[in-house]
This record gives C-alpha cells, sequence and structure tokens, in this order.
C-alpha cells in the first residue's frame, strides 16, 4: 500500500467515525429524557439515572412487576404520579397504569403485557416504559428490558452496558 493510499484509507475512516459519533450524540440530544416513542431506540439512549430497578417478578404469565429505588426526587406540583406503560422492542401497547408518588424513594408498579396472536404469553423481548409524571407532564422515563421467555431481565449499568439477571417468580 502507497503512502498516498494509506492517508486516504485513514480519512475516510476518520469521517465515518465522525459521522458516527455525530449520529449517536444527536440521537441523545433527540430523545432527552423522556424519549421519541421508538422503545429500541429510547431504551438505549434514555439515561433514566432517576429510577435503578432492583427486582422484577412475574406475577403471572403476562404481568410482571417492577421494584426499585428512586433518586430524591423534586417535585414542583401537587399532582405526582408514575405512568407505567409497557410494548415490545418495536411498538408501545395501548394500555398503561399510573400510580401515585409516595415519598419513600422506592417504587413497586406492575405492567400486564398483551398477548397477541392468541398466545397465552408474550414472547420476546419486552420494555416496561416508567415515567414521572410532575403536574400531568412526563418530566423523564426510565425503561427496564426484559425477556419473560427466557426468564431474564436487563439493567441499565452505563451508556451502552447492561447487565444481566434472572426474573424471579
Amino acid at each position: 500500500m502507497t503512502p498516498r493510499r494509506f492517508l486516504d484509507l485513514v480519512i475516510t475512516i476518520s469521517i465515518g467515525v465522525a459521522i458516527v459519533v455525530g449520529l449517536l450524540a444527536g440521537i441523545r440530544a433527540l430523545v432527552g429524557t423522556t424519549g421519541i416513542g421508538l422503545p429500541a431506540i429510547d431504551v438505549v439512549f434514555v439515561p433514566g439515572d432517576w429510577f435503578t430497578p432492583t427486582r422484577v417478578t412475574l406475577i403471572d404469565e403476562t404481568t410482571v412487576q417492577v421494584e426499585g429505588v428512586t433518586s430524591p426526587l423534586s417535585w414542583s406540583s401537587e399532582q405526582r404520579e408514575f405512568g407505567v406503560s409497557g410494548g415490545t422492542l418495536v411498538l408501545w401497547e395501548g394500555t398503561g397504569e399510573s400510580y401515585p408518588a409516595s415519598d419513600g424513594g422506592t417504587l413497586a408498579v406492575r405492567h400486564a403485557f398483551s398477548s397477541r396472536g392468541g398466545l397465552s404469553r408474550p414472547v420476546g423481548w419486552r420494555v416496561v416504559r416508567i415515567e414521572r409524571r410532575d403536574g400531568g407532564t412526563t418530566v423523564e422515563a426510565a425503561y427496564v428490558l426484559m425477556d419473560l421467555t427466557k426468564m431474564v431481565w436487563l439493567k441499565r449499568t452505563g451508556p451502552l452496558e447492561w447487565r444481566r439477571y434472572a426474573i424471579e417468580q
């Protein structure tokens, strides 16, 4: 390889890396603290640092309970609640639940996934979205990713780092 070809290769790779980094930074800025509505992107890019999931329990074939710890939260109104919804990595389901916020710093919420196509239980990767709502407006969200078929859930430990845990029954 000639020096000129090597230099061209280095420049091409540098431009490619710069484009990828720019796209990732742009997506991160776009999703903010609540997400853009695409589960696969939201799960990866929304920080969700205010909520740390500690346990996921399978209540029945379609219902999970997510427990965790919230960081000290600041509220600006008396209307304080957590909204919970779920979906696949592709689409959010239309169902959702609301839970009043407690001052204890812990959170336990449930979500019943729909089983589409006549199956008795949901299959594949599922996402639980937990929203912190202040005054009726979603302030921030956190996500718990799980595979009910394999009975595992993933806990986010960094921007692209996940730790694997068993789902309890």
